[in-house]
Formats: structure tokens, sequence, C-alpha cells
């Protein structure tokens, strides 16, 4: 895809030894090449689960509630529309996804070792975040 050819028309390569070869040691970006594999099921649910998410209002006034400014002076716009989720969704939607399942694992793991009671936000109150 894309982001394979852009990684590797500015790849860079440093001198052996280098501070910024140091520094860049054992960095990587994993992608899957682009537009993920149609037909494969669990592909094929995502992306029905992911156009369901614009099709929600109020999901979609909560991502966009979780969405950064624009940087000073730009006017680019972070928040997303119906549309934007009937895209295809790139590399980056599907580690997302990976990455916010492994969260929630995480904080219901974070509960049962507290002994939560899930009352009060004792833990913690997930909208919040």
């Amino acid at each position: 895809g894309a982001m394979i050819s852009y990684l590797y028309d500015n790849a860079q390569t440093f001198e052996k030894h280098s501070l910024l070869a140091t520094a860049s040691y054992g960095n990587a970006v994993i992608t899957d090449g682009g537009d993920g594999v149609p037909g494969v099921p669990e592909y094929d649910m995502f992306v029905q689960e992911w156009e369901k998410l614009g099709n929600n209002p109020d999901t979609l006034s909560y991502i966009n509630s979780k969405q950064p400014p624009p940087p000073e002076g730009e006017s680019f716009d972070f928040n997303r529309t119906k549309d934007w989720f009937y895209k295809t969704p790139n590399h980056v939607a599907l580690y997302t996804y990976d990455a916010v399942i492994g969260m929630g694992i995480s904080a219901c793991q974070a509960a049962i070792d507290a002994k939560s009671t899930f009352e009060e936000g004792d833990v913690f109150t997930g909208a919040e975040h």
C-alpha cells in the first residue's frame, strides 16, 4: 500500500555506531500493507462494525469528543463524519482496534485485581478515558 511505498521512498541509513543509528536501533513500523483482506471473516466483521460507528450519532459524538484540536493556525479538522466510516479502514484503524480491545481487557484485569465492585468509579468509569 501507500504506507509501504512511503517508508521505502523515505528510508534512511545512518553511519554505523553513530548517535542516530544507536537511537533508532530496534525501531520498526508494522503495517499490513494497506487495505486488509476482504473475504476473511474477521476482517469482514470488523468492517461491518466499523461502519456501525458512523451510523450511531451518540458513538460518533463520543469519538469526536476525543479528537484533538487542530494545531494552532491550522484549519485541519480531526472530527469524523458518517462518511468517513464508509471508507476502507486502513492499517491504523485495524491496529487501533486491537490496541483498544487490549486496553479494555487490561482494564477488566485491573478491576479484578482491585476487587472492584464496578460501583461509584472505584477503579475508573471508562467514559472519562
